[in-house]
């Protein structure tokens, strides 16, 4: 569903360039699953949801609705900037209830309990060895600049 309008558009153009449908058919039904994009995986009794590659508002706000779809009692969202997104980063972090200070404002002053946040990717990695257990769901979503693949590395080797 979320690449519904990629995909319309992709056929579009395809079908301009006189590309035989059954050829545009072929590659859309191919269902490769890239690294690290809304990739769920269970380890040691943890369903963590990895999809560090890439981030913005829209795809932050999709993961959530997965997270939020699981059937663990606990579901924690560890969430890192959405870069490259200049004078819109801080409205649009805030709106989400994420840069991700402004994120964890924003979810503050909506409501959202439970808020921890850091400056490093290192410092995440190092709270998650002891506060995420077995049981839980795990969210792990930014841009591919803040090298969140540590943190997923940190949980999943737990």
């Amino acid at each position: 569903k979320k690449n519904l309008y990629n995909k319309i558009a992709a056929i579009c153009v395809t079908l301009k360039f006189d590309v035989p449908m059954d050829k545009i058919a072929e590659v859309i039904h191919r269902k490769k699953k890239k690294k690290m994009r809304l990739a769920v995986e269970e380890y040691n009794g943890i369903t963590i949801i990895n999809d560090c590659y890439n981030a913005s508002p829209d795809s932050i706000k999709a993961a959530l609705g997965v997270l939020a779809d699981t059937d663990k009692n606990r579901k924690v969202a560890i969430l890192g900037d959405v870069l490259e997104m200049g004078d819109f980063a801080k409205d649009a972090h805030y709106n989400l209830g994420e840069n991700m200070k402004y994120l964890a404002q924003g979810a503050k002053d909506n409501g959202v309990e439970n808020i921890v946040s850091f400056d490093k990717t290192l410092e995440v990695c190092n709270y998650v060895k002891d506060e995420i257990k077995s049981g839980d769901a795990v969210l792990i979503k930014a841009s591919r600049g803040m090298h969140f693949e540590e943190v997923y590395n940190t949980i999943k080797n737990k």
